[in-house]
């Protein structure tokens, strides 16, 4: 596992070069995670209704 890590890590690195860490980590700090509920929730009853479909056919 700690192989896969470093590896996408490192494709990671060279696919965004001109990337600024520290911009990242503060819109990360500042980010506004309860958009995360919704999105999550809309995600799992696609789930549901995808796996309901599929138990009927």
């Amino acid at each position: 596992m700690a192989i896969g890590v470093i590896v996408s890590a490192f494709f990671i690195y060279l696919a965004l070069p001109g990337l600024h860490l520290p911009t990242v980590v503060e819109a990360l700090r500042t980010a506004n995670y309860w958009w995360l509920v919704p999105g999550v929730a809309v995600y799992i009853i696609g789930l549901w209704v995808r796996t309901w479909r599929w138990q009927y056919t």
